[in-house]
This record gives C-alpha cells, sequence and structure tokens, in this order.
C-alpha cells in the first residue's frame, strides 16, 4: 500500500486525515472486523477513500489484503452494498490535511489542520475550511528557504 492516510475527497479537494472514520464501524462490533493482513501490530491492515456527497459522508473505496495475501475490495467488505457505502456509523470530527501542502509549518511545528468537518450518524453538520492563498504558499516558501 502506498500510503497508510486515509483520503477525504471535499469539494473536489484531497485531504489526509488524521482520523479512521472506518475504525468506529469495526468498533461496534469486534467480529465484523476483517481479517486484513497487517504488517505490524500497529498496523489497521487497509487505507479508506472517503467523499462529502450532498452533506453525506461516504466510504468510497478500500486498499486492503486480506491475511492470506489476496487483495480485498470494498464490495467484498461491505457486500450489500454498490460502489460506495454510507457512513451512518460514524459521529464525531474529522480533521484533515490538503494532500498538496505539506502539513509542517516552516518553522517544522505541525500546523492546523486545513479540514474539520463534524458528523452526526454519516450527516456533515459543519465544515471548515482553510483556503491556502498563492501568496501565503510563497511566503511559507520564502520562510522555509530562509531558516
Amino acid at each position: 500500500m502506498p500510503s497508510t492516510t486515509d483520503t477525504l475527497w471535499y469539494r473536489d479537494r484531497a485531504f489526509e486525515l488524521l482520523e479512521h472514520p472506518l475504525e468506529s464501524c469495526f468498533d461496534l462490533d469486534a467480529a465484523v472486523r476483517p481479517p486484513f493482513e497487517r504488517l505490524s501490530p500497529h498496523s489497521r491492515g487497509y487505507v479508506a477513500n472517503w467523499e462529502v456527497m450532498d452533506g453525506w459522508l461516504f466510504l468510497t473505496g478500500l486498499s486492503a489484503c486480506w491475511d492470506n495475501g489476496e487483495p480485498a475490495t470494498l464490495q467484498q467488505v461491505f457486500p450489500n452494498v454498490g460502489d460506495k457505502v454510507f457512513a451512518a456509523w460514524y459521529s464525531g470530527a474529522i480533521r484533515g490535511y490538503r494532500s498538496d501542502v505539506s502539513p509542517l509549518s516552516p518553522r517544522g511545528a505541525v500546523r492546523a489542520p486545513d479540514l474539520v468537518i463534524n458528523v452526526h450518524c454519516g450527516r456533515v453538520n459543519t465544515a471548515s475550511v482553510v483556503h491556502h492563498t498563492r501568496a501565503a504558499q510563497r511566503i511559507d516558501q520564502a520562510l522555509a528557504a530562509a531558516v
């Protein structure tokens, strides 16, 4: 798997997530957790893709392998759904960083997330997006070069 971070598409932008909303689904019933291959004891064994559509949170993709090494698909994990799964199990905040902007500030400190959405039973209640202008990005690059 190329990444270990879930990705959320929101308003035509990709955000790398700090939270893992699918874990809430598996926490509801430990017997439901699929036997994914884990590369380490702390690995989740999967990377999920999410999208907010019309104010609703959907699981749209899954990159994982079964414990026998065979690729796992979203339809195998959720056999009674189509190409996306409504995340009715998830309630809480989801924070993410734009995938095209480093999550570190020029001085190496972690900056605030670019996206914070609050979800209740799969419905997005509020969303806050930080917009980075080209001028701000140039300032960040100049500060990084000066350090």
